[in-house]
């Protein structure tokens, strides 16, 4: 079983290589509005992550200095591009504080059935501060609903500059490029960066 579960997981690596050869190179928006993502994947995600600059920032606030993370979903319907048209709307927001979470809002319940295959972009905005450590915390929180519910996420994109610190980040949380096969299923995070150059395969390890 255990190295059955070990194939399984390369067999979904090489699928999701094939999937993702013209999709996770793309400038893909908030929107998800993308003929690409259309014909290859059931759903798709964006995290869009920004410093609230003047929040809460008054004289004894121990909360100033706040992160807002917005994780925007919209349902695909796979190569028929215009039998269910749907826009993309905010799903879930997390709020964090010095890169430590400290809030969320659920706008919905997930609408994904079992199985059906998406794809997670990240864009953090450009000159601001490295947020990381929330972007690394929010995917986790998302992978771990999402496979609860047997929704497969083929990848988390990042930008290339940000791939080596997602790693690290991941790390913190158990997730290592190397399988080590123990009993039952394996939560695991296929990251690539965009543009094209990075792509690795993180195994959550029990007890690590």
């Amino acid at each position: 079983m255990n190295r059955l579960l070990a194939k399984f997981s390369v067999l979904l690596a090489t699928a999701t290589t094939f999937l993702c050869s013209n999709s996770c190179g793309a400038d893909v928006t908030a929107d998800l509005l993308d003929p690409t993502l259309e014909q290859q994947y059931d759903w798709a995600m964006y995290m869009d992550v920004h410093d609230l600059k003047g929040f809460l920032n008054y004289p004894t606030s121990q909360l100033s200095s706040m992160t807002d993370l917005r994780v925007i979903y919209r349902p695909l319907a796979r190569g028929i591009r215009a039998a269910d048209y749907k826009k993309a709307r905010v799903y879930e927001e997390f709020w964090y504080h010095d890169e430590m979470p400290i809030g969320l809002r659920r706008n919905d319940q997930i609408q994904i059935d079992s199985n059906k295959f998406g794809i997670i972009y990240v864009q953090p905005r450009d000159g601001e501060s490295d947020h990381t450590p929330a972007i690394a915390n929010a995917v986790v929180r998302i992978m771990v609903d999402l496979w609860i519910h047997n929704i497969v996420a083929g990848y988390v994109v990042v930008p290339i500059e940000k791939f080596n610190q997602m790693e690290a980040e991941l790390s913190r949380y158990g997730f290592f490029p190397t399988l080590k096969v123990a009993e039952g299923p394996q939560l695991s995070i296929h990251l690539r960066s965009n543009p094209k150059g990075r792509d690795e395969l993180y195994f959550f390890q029990k007890g690590y």
